[in-house]
């Protein structure tokens, strides 16, 4: 890490954190090593270019039945959507849930659905149930989602083995190792322009902003990525296509589309 500050100060990519919640750029003398209290790695934060992108504008029509059924869903207990009994609670939203596409397991390549082990097969057949039952009850969702991926990357659609709806999300920086793939982000609903995007670190000294409110965007999750601030009072709902098992795909590019605008 002290490496990492020390070319970040080196770079002019170094700011000093001080006590008011402030920053003030490092300060060098004629050789360029930094001077004052700017000097100190350990008060130093690295800030980082940022390059923004858009996402793949989805339909209005598609967007209003969707954000309709995704406000039936939230709070809704048989629908996954309850806040008291949300799906991978460790997760930091109000509402959680995973939807499984119904052909997921034939996705999967040979050996990556592991057989039943011996009086595990009633507990395998009840979690099957379940995940059928959960898809069903909330079918025109997941209809309505895929119809919308399929218009922006229809290999992706095809592709896509669960999807996650949240509301209320609130994502520090994480990596998602179960991924063998990109993902694809959509997000909905009242919240402010320009706040609630998806970050992704591209590299040690770039970061990205995708913007994927009204639109669906394509990040590689297996860098680390995370949702910037926005007002938890706001309504703001997220679904996450994204693909488990079946061929792993290297990572590439953090991100997929042509920046419009660095800062």
């Amino acid at each position: 890490m002290e490496m990492l500050l020390e070319r970040y100060r080196s770079e002019g990519l170094g700011v000093v954190a001080r006590r008011d919640g402030d920053e003030e750029e490092t300060e060098e003398d004629s050789s360029g090593v930094a001077t004052g209290p700017s000097s100190s790695l350990g008060s130093l934060l690295g800030r980082r270019r940022v390059v923004r992108v858009s996402g793949v504008p989805v339909r209005k029509d598609l967007l209003d039945a969707l954000l309709t059924e995704l406000r039936s869903w939230r709070g809704g207990r048989a629908r996954g959507g309850s806040p008291n009994h949300r799906e991978r609670p460790s997760i930091r939203a109000t509402c959680y849930a995973i939807l499984r596409a119904p052909d997921a397991n034939d996705r999967k390549l040979e050996g990556q659905v592991p057989p039943p082990r011996d009086g595990d097969r009633t507990a395998t057949s009840r979690r099957g149930r379940r995940t059928a039952k959960k898809l069903e009850r909330n079918r025109t969702l997941w209809d309505l989602a895929q119809m919308a991926m399929r218009e922006a990357d229809e290999v992706f659609a095809e592709e896509c083995t669960e999807m996650a709806i949240t509301y209320g999300f609130v994502g520090s920086p994480h990596i998602d190792k179960q991924n063998c793939g990109p993902f694809y982000g959509l997000a909905l609903g009242e919240f402010k322009e320009g706040t609630g995007q998806v970050c992704v670190e591209c590299s040690a000294r770039i970061v990205a902003e995708v913007d994927t409110k009204n639109r669906l965007g394509r990040i590689d999750g297996r860098y680390p990525h995370w949702v910037t601030p926005y007002d938890p009072q706001e309504e703001r709902f997220s679904l996450i296509y994204y693909v488990t098992g079946g061929k792993f795909k290297p990572p590439g590019p953090a991100i997929f589309s042509v920046p419009v605008e660095t800062t």
